[in-house]
């Protein structure tokens, strides 16, 4: 069997983000704790427990933000299958990292990357007013036009936050690549149902013996 591929050591040699691949405070040094988390992590990676494993990485992150726990994150979410959340991760490991990722990872990633999209389905949002926060599945994705959001095959809700907030829902499949628009008045509404009539069988029959109908 293959050895498995994760970064033991944290590094800190480039400003950090709070969360991938948006705009955040940066960490000087990793917590201790941060520390722990990463390197639990690591032993449970190598003895094939990826789902404990992801979980510590995730923390790990939240605790002290770095590109290099993204590619711990993207490896562990692979392994579990998670195909939306490896890609982002990957992804946000070469755009943190930059100059700091060599080449042949970066080759690693784009190729893991490239086989991943075809699990996935990848969805855009687009809304007659510009800046309106765009939530996904309940988590906000950015302000609209939205591009490139991963997403896992299944149903998902996706809403605009205006006055009243507008949603969508979407249903996904590996592969898709789906457009929503959003435009004022254009919400989920409830069905139009015909109002309901007893058959007239049923009506002109009771009529005749009772003159009323009882239900």
């Amino acid at each position: 069997m293959a050895a498995l591929s994760v970064i033991a050591v944290l590094a800190w040699t480039r400003p950090l983000l709070a969360t991938p691949c948006a705009p955040g405070p940066g960490v000087a040094e990793p917590t201790a704790e941060a520390r722990a988390a990463n390197y639990l992590a690591v032993e449970l990676a190598h003895r094939e427990q990826f789902v404990e494993a992801l979980a510590l990485f995730r923390k790990a992150y939240e605790l002290s933000p770095s590109y290099v726990i993204l590619f711990n994150i993207g490896r562990m979410a692979e392994k579990t299958g998670d195909a939306a959340l490896a890609i982002r991760s990957y992804r946000c490991h070469v755009e943190e990292g930059g100059e700091d990722v060599g080449p042949e990872r970066k080759a690693e990633v784009l190729a893991a990357v490239a086989r991943l999209r075809q699990a996935v389905a990848v969805l855009s949002v687009v809304a007659d007013e510009p800046g309106l926060e765009v939530f996904v599945g309940g988590t906000s994705v950015g302000v609209a036009p939205v591009g490139e959001v991963f997403l896992n095959p299944g149903r998902v809700r996706v809403r605009v936050m205006r006055d009243p907030p507008e949603e969508r829902e979407v249903s996904l499949a590996a592969g898709d690549s789906v457009r929503v628009e959003f435009e004022r008045g254009s919400a989920l509404t409830p069905p139009q149902t015909a109002p309901f009539r007893f058959p007239e069988a049923l009506v002109g029959s009771a009529r005749v013996r009772t003159g009323i109908v009882a239900v």
